[in-house]
């Protein structure tokens, strides 16, 4: 007969089942939390029924993107972290692509980022406003008091 599950016979289960549903961090941030190995946090995993699942997520409260993210975050900077301290170059490679593209994300999700393209027309420099511009002061030359009122006004909004 296998050995009882670990996560199953821990003492703080309920905190255990809630960080595992919840994603409070990787198998091995959570096994490390609790004393057990990530294996036996992924077996574990297992165990949480489906209905025990959704009573711990509504217990929790719907969470919004952007925090969840936020939590995906810290789970790489740490990552990130422990391999550079390990000297691990190809984790904290590709731990710094995901730490890069996190922070982008979040930075779109709150609007740090501004990817909207900006379009700028000066219609003062436009042909067809060019054109426009000459056949009014040509009609208005019969009128030279209203030329010139015309012409300043419209100096004073293109400056």
């Amino acid at each position: 007969m296998p050995p009882p599950c670990g996560g199953c016979t821990h003492p703080r289960r309920a905190e255990l089942d809630a960080d595992i549903v919840m994603g409070g961090g990787t198998y091995a941030a959570i096994g490390a939390k609790y004393g057990l190995l990530k294996d036996a946090v992924r077996r574990h995993r297992s165990h949480i029924s489906k209905a025990l699942a959704r009573v711990i997520n509504e217990e929790a409260g719907p969470r919004r993107a952007i925090d969840r993210l936020e939590d995906i975050y810290k789970e790489i900077k740490y990552t990130l972290e422990d391999a550079r301290a390990k000297g691990n170059g190809a984790l904290s490679v590709s731990a710094a692509k995901e730490l890069r593209s996190m922070i982008e994300l979040l930075a779109k999700l709150t609007g740090e980022l501004d990817e909207s393209t900006k379009v700028v027309i000066n219609l003062a420099t436009l042909p067809d406003w060019i054109q426009a511009r000459g056949a009014i002061f040509e009609a208005l030359s019969l009128f030279p008091d209203a030329a010139l009122a015309v012409a300043n006004r419209l100096q004073a909004i293109e400056a």
